[in-house]
């Protein structure tokens, strides 16, 4: 899968990568390198990273297949026979709502390049998925567009209310009269 407008593909499998501790770290790293691309630096997300051999620099062999795609799922098909395990380097935009599940089993989504998307992989064929569930942050935001509705309901309401109470009122108790 190519991104519109540039030469690279999204996805790259690697070992070549150094796991740093922190984004501070990751940008000291990131403003050294002559080609930022020439190996990935990574931060953990929410799960701890796994441990394993990295810094080869022995091309990685994978092939990625886009299954199904949405904007909140992303089924992907990679095929390798590599024997080590490796990352899958995904040049999307990570966020905290983003899982990563391989055959069926969430892993570590490790931040690459300090935005974008990492996941261990072992050898072998494997089916990813890439699930968006934006958490606390999106239930709140729905919660408060309820609450706004409800607010803006009940000051109609108070002001149809409020309204009818003035036209009684101007017409000596009586509500208003429609006349033809």
């Amino acid at each position: 899968m190519r991104m519109l407008g540039c030469e690279h593909s999204k996805f790259s499998a690697t070992r070549q990568v150094t796991v740093v501790e922190d984004r501070m770290q990751a940008a000291g790293l990131l403003a050294g390198l002559a080609d930022p691309g020439s190996q990935l630096i990574l931060t953990p997300g929410r799960l701890p990273l796994p441990a394993f051999k990295t810094g080869e620099s022995n091309p990685v062999e994978a092939r990625v297949k886009v299954v199904a795609a949405n904007a909140n799922r992303l089924h992907l098909r990679v095929e390798s026979k590599e024997q080590d395990p490796y990352w899958l380097h995904y040049a999307e935009a990570a966020h905290p709502g983003w899982r990563a599940y391989v055959d069926g089993v969430e892993v570590p989504l490790a931040i690459s390049q300090l935005a974008f998307k990492a996941i261990p992989l072992s050898g072998g064929n494997h089916e990813v998925v890439l699930e968006f569930r934006p958490g606390l942050m999106a239930s709140l935001a729905w919660i408060h567009a309820v609450l706004t509705l409800l607010a803006g309901l009940a000051m109609v309401g108070l002001l149809l209310k409020v309204w009818g109470a003035d036209e009684r009122e101007n017409n000596g108790g009586q509500p208003r009269q429609n006349v033809a």
